[in-house]
C-alpha cells in the first residue's frame, strides 16, 4: 500500500501531496510519458525501485480513495507510458507489453530475440501507434509499432558515427503518427545535431531516409558548438517539440525552448532558471520544469505560462544526482496537477503531486 501526506513549501507556501512507502523508492513515469489514467485521479507509480534505477513494480494509486492496486511487477524502470485509452505500455525482458487495468489483462505487444527495446515508450493520442527504439548488435534503430497488431511497420537506423553512435528517446508525434522525433545522444557539447524528426512519408525517398534536423544548433566564431540542448518532449497537440537549452551553453539565451514540427519557427519561452527537463500541459497553456540547483541535491519545480513566458517556482524539492532520483515533472491529463519525483528526509524517493 502507498501512503500520502501533505507537505508545504517553506518559501512559496504551496502544499503538495507526498506519495510513497517508508523506506523504499517510489517514482512516476519519465516526463515524456503520461503517468495517469484519463480520469486524472488514478496514478501509475513504480514502487520498490532499486537504487540504480533498473527495476521496479507498477501499482495503480487512487488519490481520492487511497486504494493501491497491483500492476505488472519486475519491470524495467523508466520505460512505461499510459495511453489516453488507459493502457499501460511497458518494457519487460527486452520486449514490449501492455496492461489494461479495467480488464486486468496483461498482454504481449512485441518481442524479438535480436532486439532489446529501451524506454521511455511513446504512444499517439488515439492509442493506435507506438514510437519505439532498440539496439540490435551495435546498431540503434527507430520504429513505429501498431499497437493493436504488434506489427513493426517501419524502421530507421540512423548510423551515427562512434563514439556517439546512439539514437534514442524516440517519440512519435501524438497527432501526426507519420512523424517521429529521435535524439542523437551523447555529451552535449559534442553533439551539433541533437534533434531529428523522421517523416515516414518520405522514408526511402531522400538521401537521409526522410530524417532531418528541424533545429540547427549555432556555433561559436571559432567553430566550437555554441548551444547544448536536450530533454525534448512533444506538445500534446503535436505542433511543438519542446526542449531545454542548458545553462552551460556558450551562446545565450538558455532555458525552455520549442521548435514547430515543420521546423519553421523557434521560440525561446523562458530563461529565468537553470531549466533541466520540461513538459507541456495537455491544454497547451503551461510547461512544468525542474532545475539544476545546489550542486545536485535539490531542484526547483517551475510552472511557466507559455503565452507570456512568466515563470513561478512552485516548490523546491530534494533530489538525487542520478536516475531514478531526478524530478522529471509532468502533468495530469486535465492539466490541473503536476507530479514529480523527490527524496524524503531519509533520501528515499516519493512522488510529489501538486494542484495548480
Amino acid at each position: 500500500m502507498l501512503e500520502q501526506y501533505s507537505v508545504t513549501d517553506a518559501v512559496t507556501g504551496r502544499a503538495y501531496l507526498s506519495i510513497g512507502r517508508s523506506g523504499s523508492n517510489t517514482t512516476h513515469n519519465y516526463f515524456t510519458a503520461m503517468s495517469w489514467l484519463n480520469d486524472s485521479q488514478r496514478l501509475v507509480a513504480t514502487v520498490n525501485v532499486d537504487p540504480k534505477g533498473t527495476r521496479g513494480d507498477y501499482v495503480l494509486y487512487d488519490l481520492q480513495t487511497g486504494r493501491t492496486e497491483p500492476l505488472p511487477e519486475d519491470v524495467r524502470w523508466g520505460g512505461g507510458a499510459v495511453s489516453f485509452g488507459n493502457i499501460l505500455y511497458y518494457l519487460k525482458d527486452g520486449g514490449i507489453r501492455g496492461y489494461d487495468p479495467a480488464k486486468v489483462d496483461d498482454f504481449q505487444v512485441y518481442a524479438s530475440p535480436d532486439k532489446e527495446f529501451f524506454g521511455p515508450l511513446s504512444v499517439t493520442n488515439d492509442g493506435r501507434m507506438l514510437g519505439v527504439f532498440w539496439k540490435s548488435g551495435e546498431d540503434w534503430s527507430i520504429g513505429r509499432l501498431e499497437a493493436a497488431t504488434g506489427r513493426l511497420l517501419e524502421t530507421l537506423t540512423p548510423g551515427f558515427a562512434k563514439p556517439y553512435s546512439m539514437a534514442n528517446h524516440a517519440m512519435i508525434n501524438p497527432v501526426e503518427d507519420n512523424l517521429i522525433f529521435f535524439a542523437h545522444e551523447g555529451t552535449t557539447q559534442f553533439i551539433p545535431d541533437r534533434i531529428w524528426l523522421w517523416d515516414i512519408r518520405q522514408h526511402g525517398r531522400e538521401t537521409n531516409s526522410g530524417a532531418a534536423n528541424p533545429y540547427r544548433q549555432r556555433s561559436m566564431p571559432d567553430g566550437q558548438l555554441g548551444e547544448y540542448i536536450g530533454h525534448e518532449a512533444w506538445s500534446w497537440d503535436g505542433e511543438r517539440l519542446y526542449f531545454v537549452k542548458y545553462s552551460s551553453s556558450p551562446l545565450a539565451p538558455a532555458g525552455i525552448c520549442y521548435v514547430t514540427r515543420q521546423g519553421t519557427e523557434f521560440i525561446h519561452v523562458n530563461g529565468d532558471y537553470r531549466h533541466w527537463h520540461v513538459c507541456s500541459s495537455p491544454d497547451g497553456k503551461w510547461t512544468v520544469s525542474d532545475t539544476e540547483a545546489d550542486g545536485g541535491t535539490s531542484s526547483h519545480i517551475v510552472l511557466t505560462e507559455v503565452a507570456t513566458g512568466k515563470a513561478e517556482v512552485l516548490c523546491t524539492v530534494k533530489r538525487w544526482p542520478n536516475h531514478p532520483g531526478h524530478p522529471h515533472p509532468s502533468f495530469s491529463p486535465d492539466s490541473r496537477k503536476v507530479t514529480f519525483t523527490c527524496a524524503d528526509e531519509n533520501n528515499c524517493l516519493r512522488i510529489g503531486c501538486m494542484e495548480i
